[in-house]
């Protein structure tokens, strides 16, 4: 070594002594470029010094250069030494606690990975991660790029590739997403990575948060990207960082896939399209001979119609026919066009079931072949549409729900392809159970309601949240309404159609105010009252009516309850659907029907094939959109009451009367069971088919 350069070296050395660390630095990079020949000592030993006084990225960053222009192996182990020991157990502690995350998480794709000892993270701050490739002895700079949140907004399906710092994923998160997701409904956030930037990631990042935010889907390597995007649903990303996945070359774009498919959908179309031609009358043999191939579609963000679309399955399976579902297997998967396709052309349906859907607002391509059958349950504006029924082809058959809904019949559907169809209940779910000590204690109760109630003043003031800028109207609207709540509550009465609320509103505002509302106004707000109002204030009514008159043995469940102080002592918060439900209902004396729009709602077949004794509300009939007394034989099969001074003497009568009440239990049972099962249903369906169907 040359003297001169010893003699710098060793100023160095006394500059860093004396405590000035800056300067020993600065000498040190004039040193470096007098002696180039020297560079591999030099940085040495200036990495050796920074590192001893606190500079450790410089310090790693020069100790990389020496050992890049050397390939001293000492100098190799120095850096694993000073940067990966020290770390080696934690980042070990993650890897094996990620790894055991992801045994049972749903939205994971990669063969298993156990050796990681060829990739050693060394260092990573808010600017660089730095890496060693063991197999190689090769020192990798991540550099973090700035902005990947921006441009990313509400409602696209966002794909990052080799993403490696948590903070930068978390932001794209916040940004991303459904804005106003239903049930468990979301858009995915695709973390794709090469092996190495895989193993990396799993050493560095406790992914605790990003399993439980619940959409972020993990793919690592080209094939398992290919395979999953060419799972049935996924959803292909709308933004995503593709400079980072070209350069890369281990990560394949998904726009191959999804022209992939495209192909894939045209074939299928084309041979539906074959297959169907000139197959009408054996499909109508398959029906008539009460053996169809049904396809069933729905969503699982429909809340209660997946469930009524699988009993309806399950029942058609039991009467022999062939069966299919289209359902996402969770909320972060769609139902499209490619996925109808593929699964016509498997199963080859005679039949294609939906609820609340039409075949018009599906595919085009739909064979005019296949019978179309749609389950009206719900209040949609194509539903109600006068347009709809010339919408219609004759091979297109509706279920009704509600059977005596006046406003359904004016709509005009072909009432030779228009069959009554209430919703019914599953026997084998809804059945008596023998019940368990706890659960009888839990559950038994003289009285019991099932159903969302008593938070009027929370549903009333969502709808005043709409008049903050009219202060004089918020406080005219608030008082009309807390006005007939306590009418209904007083059992004065309760209007059940828009002309009467109509009147109410006009002949208030009138009465106390001597103002006019005008018509679009009125319209809106007893909207709000009959569809939003009104169930609730009369389920509270009940309840108040039952507690003032003593019975304490009451039981509410359901949401809203709980919130109310005054019901505390009887709520009991959400009865699960299925089987925890049925023991509900048949550890109750007596279940009380409590729907102001239909009586013959699913509550009271569920209740009956329980074994429970189910008491229904009235409702008048001219109003009542699903008339109980159509299906059961009042004062056999039920009882109804009237108003507040009858259901308490029916409730005080059949309390004290324990014989008859179990045998009308039983008669209730017995005829649901004939009549109001999915089985039931679906043989009705097949046989109005059968014959409605021409040649």
């Amino acid at each position: 070594m040359d003297n001169l350069l010893i003699h710098y070296l060793n100023k160095m050395l006394e500059m860093e002594e004396g405590g000035y660390i800056n300067e020993a630095i600065i000498l040190a990079d004039k040193i470096c470029e007098t002696f180039p020949e020297d560079r591999t000592t030099i940085l040495l030993e200036k990495g050796k010094m920074e590192f001893r006084n606190g500079h450790e990225k410089k310090a790693l960053i020069d100790l990389i250069k020496a050992y890049e222009i050397s390939k001293n192996d000492e100098i190799f182990h120095l850096i694993l030494e000073a940067y990966y020991l020290p770390n080696k157990l934690k980042m070990n502690t993650i890897f094996l606690k990620n790894k055991e995350l992801l045994n049972n998480y749903p939205h994971y794709r990669n063969e298993d990975i156990d050796n990681i000892s060829d990739i050693l993270p060394i260092w990573q701050d808010d600017e660089d991660l730095i890496w060693i490739d063991y197999n190689e002895k090769n020192f990798i700079v991540n550099r973090r790029k700035i902005g990947v949140s921006k441009g990313i907004s509400k409602n696209e399906v966002i794909l990052l590739a080799n993403q490696l710092w948590l903070d930068v994923i978390l932001e794209c998160v916040k940004c991303s997403g459904i804005e106003s997701p239903f049930l468990d409904e979301e858009y995915p956030i695709y973390l794709v990575y090469d092996r190495k930037s895989w193993i990396l990631f799993m050493q560095i990042v406790d992914i605790t948060a990003l399993i439980n935010i619940g959409r972020i889907v993990f793919l690592v390597g080209q094939q398992k990207i290919i395979e999953y995007f060419n799972e049935d649903m996924v959803l292909f990303p709308t933004k995503s960082n593709y400079d980072t996945l070209e350069k890369d070359g281990e990560l394949l774009i998904t726009d191959t896939i999804f022209n992939n498919q495209l192909i894939e959908y045209n074939k299928n179309i084309k041979e539906i399209v074959n297959y169907y031609q000139n197959k009408k009358d054996e499909i109508n043999e398959h029906i008539k001979a009460g053996k169809p191939r049904i396809l069933f579609c729905t969503s699982r963000f429909t809340t209660i119609l997946q469930y009524h679309t699988r009993d309806c399955m399950s029942s058609m399976k039991e009467l022999g026919c062939e069966t299919r579902l289209i359902i996402e297997p969770d909320g972060l998967h769609r139902i499209n066009n490619n996925i109808l396709a593929k699964y016509v052309m498997q199963l080859k349906p005679d039949i294609i079931f939906s609820i609340d859907h039409f075949r018009f607002e599906s595919c085009k391509w739909i064979p005019k072949e296949i019978v179309w059958v749609t389950w009206i349950q719900d209040y949609l504006p194509y539903i109600l549409d006068k347009e709809t029924p010339s919408k219609l082809t004759d091979r297109d058959f509706i279920m009704n729900h509600f059977i005596t809904w006046k406003e359904i019949e004016k709509i005009g559907y072909p009432s030779s392809r228009m069959m009554d169809a209430p919703v019914v209940a599953n026997k084998n779910i809804y059945k008596p159970y023998i019940l368990t000590k706890t659960e009888k204690q839990e559950y038994e109760a003289d009285i019991c309601m099932v159903c969302h109630g008593s938070d009027i003043e929370g549903i009333i003031s969502s709808l005043l949240h709409n008049f903050e800028k009219n202060i004089e109207l918020k406080k005219i609207v608030e008082q009309l309404l807390y006005d007939y709540c306590q009418l209904v509550i007083s059992d004065e009465f309760i209007l059940h159609t828009k002309d009467e609320i109509y009147e109410f509103i006009n002949e208030y505002i009138k009465q106390f105010y001597n103002i006019r509302f005008n018509e679009n106004f009125i319209s809106a707000l007893g909207e709000f009252i009959l569809l939003e109002l009104n169930q609730n204030i009369y389920r509270q009514a009940m309840a108040d009516w039952l507690i003032e008159a003593g019975y304490t043995n009451l039981k509410l469940w359901g949401n809203g309850w709980l919130k109310n102080p005054k019901y505390t002592s009887y709520a009991m918060g959400p009865a699960q659907n299925g089987e925890i439900l049925s023991k509900i209902l048949q550890s109750t004396k007596i279940v009380l029907g409590n729907n102001i729009l239909g009586t013959g709602a699913a509550r009271a077949w569920e209740s009956m094939l329980s074994g429970a004794f189910y008491m229904s509300n009235y409702v008048p009939p001219e109003v009542d959109i699903v008339d109980i007394r159509k299906i059961m034989r009042e004062g056999e099969d039920l009882v109804m009451f009237h108003d507040k001074q009858d259901l308490l003497n029916k409730v005080n009568y059949y309390l004290s009367h324990e014989t008859e009440r179990k045998q009308m239990a039983e008669k209730g049972r017995q005829a649901a069971l004939k009549t109001m099962t999915y089985n039931a249903l679906m043989r009705r369906l097949l046989e109005f088919l059968k014959n409605s169907l021409h040649d």
